[in-house]
């Protein structure tokens, strides 16, 4: 991938007072969970160790940001009504693939900001509703990856074994207009757009390289995606509470 494996750094002259956010991807049909999917809600309703998977992300992401979007599927009320504070955006093209989704999301961000007259969050936590093993600490860890003195980069992307994990990074809502133009090209992949933004200017995107990241996230927790029914069952069995880290690392396929 012609990314340059960069390291990002926190750095300490952001406005404190901007305000930041996370997009939870729920949408898609997740074909391959089958038969493991609930009656209403599709993957996000999934439940592991008793809890729908999308509430165990929520409790991950809702402490390091502001506020908490969620885009596409067909969201609960049993669910809603566990997840104070989430905003539900509707999938404008279902199936569409995540980079749609992120679409949404950011479009809603940016609708929400013009209309209470605030300015666009500092950044923009995106994650995937099937990632139970993730931890607030991890992701703050990831938001400050974001270097805020360096405008020019606007996407950081973790790696776990040698895999891009785009649904459990950070980014800038000013990424809206380039993923626009990229998806009316009809393209909808996460790794060309991902490398279009690099060509153009190779500070855009920031790879965080796997031994960087594994010192914040030892167990993969970014990769342990839940993507089928013998996933499902695993993640039952895993003696760790939902939150604090997965004991396996799958990578993203």
């Amino acid at each position: 991938m012609a990314v340059p494996a960069t390291s990002a750094s926190a750095c300490p002259s952001v406005d404190r007072g901007q305000e930041t956010a996370a997009i939870i991807l729920a949408g898609g049909r997740a074909r391959r969970l089958a038969g493991a999917l609930p009656a209403t809600g599709g993957k996000a309703a999934c439940l592991v160790k008793g809890r729908p998977l999308l509430s165990c992300v929520f409790a991950a992401v809702a402490p390091v940001v502001d506020h908490v979007f969620t885009v596409g599927g067909d969201l609960p009320l049993a669910v809603a009504r566990q997840l104070p504070g989430l905003i539900h955006v509707p999938d404008r093209q279902p199936g569409a693939g995540p980079l749609a989704g992120l679409r949404d999301g950011l479009i809603a961000i940016h609708q929400r900001c013009q209309e209470a007259g605030h300015s666009l969050p500092a950044c923009v936590l995106l994650v995937a509703c099937d990632l139970p093993w993730l931890s607030a600490e991890m992701l703050h860890g990831l938001r400050g990856r974001l270097p805020e003195n360096r405008l020019a980069t606007e996407w950081v992307i973790p790696v776990v074994l040698d895999h891009p994990q785009f649904l459990c990074s950070v980014l800038r809502p000013t990424l809206l207009d380039s993923l626009q133009a990229f998806l009316a090209t009809g393209k909808r992949d996460l790794r060309s757009f991902a490398t279009g933004l690099a060509q153009t200017d190779p500070h855009r995107v920031v790879m965080i390289p796997a031994t960087v990241w594994q010192q914040s996230d030892p167990t993969g927790a970014a990769a342990a995606d839940i993507d089928t029914p013998a996933d499902l069952e695993q993640a039952q069995r895993i003696a760790f509470p939902a939150g604090s880290g997965s004991p396996y690392t799958r990578p993203r396929e």
